[in-house]
């Protein structure tokens, strides 16, 4: 599975959601937006959003931390 995490330093959501990911022994590349602004132009082209966090699962995308929809995607059973 193809996991990436488009974060910024100070974005309360983004550390959610990869505390999430390291809770439930989840793999992800964690991309930093603020280091990469090329990466940071492009997130609107290639997820209709440039919201933070921006998740992209096998090439579905998920602006904002949304714990249930990641959860259902990656079909994880309930765990907080």
């Amino acid at each position: 599975m193809d996991i990436k995490l488009y974060e910024a330093e100070h974005c309360p959501a983004c550390e959610e959601a990869k505390e999430f990911f390291v809770n439930h022994k989840v793999a992800y590349e964690e991309v930093d937006v603020e280091k990469h602004p090329e990466v940071a132009r492009n997130l609107y082209e290639l997820c209709g959003s440039s919201e933070l966090p921006l998740i992209d699962i096998n090439g579905k995308c998920f602006a904002g931390f949304d714990r249930e929809a990641v959860k259902q995607e990656l079909h994880l059973p309930y765990r907080r």
